[in-house]
């Protein structure tokens, strides 16, 4: 009998190719909010570091989860596994295929990440800023 699982070799290989295709490159954004001077809770987004990522622009689409919500997504993102990303974010795409974009597209989180044996993908909704 033979074993479905992965040995570290596998993965390690796995992860070294997925960092080498992260073609695109990212900020993630994190929210702040806090009252202006009418009592309005006004929400701020600050930019974290650049980081590599692969970004496909999908299409608006919805996608069922388990508990029966559905989400909708403009969008699937991938990271490395270290990145830390929740649903509380932003990510700004800032450059596709190593070239800088002239306006950043701008997508919050849409749900969970999803773990691979590679990579975190990521569903996004856009944003219009």
């Amino acid at each position: 009998m033979t074993s479905t699982l992965f040995t570290e070799r596998d993965l390690a290989g796995m992860r070294e190719a997925q960092d080498g295709y992260l073609p695109d490159t990212c900020v993630l954004q994190s929210c702040t909010t806090a009252a202006d001077s009418y009592g309005e809770m006004i929400e701020t987004w600050t930019d974290g570091e650049a980081i590599p990522c692969g970004f496909n622009p999908s299409g608006s689409r919805e996608i069922r989860q388990r508990d029966k919500t559905v989400l909708e997504a403009d969008a699937l993102l991938r990271v490395a596994l270290d990145v830390e990303i929740d649903e509380q974010m932003r990510v700004k795409i800032t450059r596709r295929h190593g070239e800088r974009l002239s306006t950043a597209l701008v997508y919050h989180v849409e749900g969970d990440a999803q773990i691979g044996p590679s990579a975190k993908t990521l569903r996004l909704r856009r944003v219009e800023v």
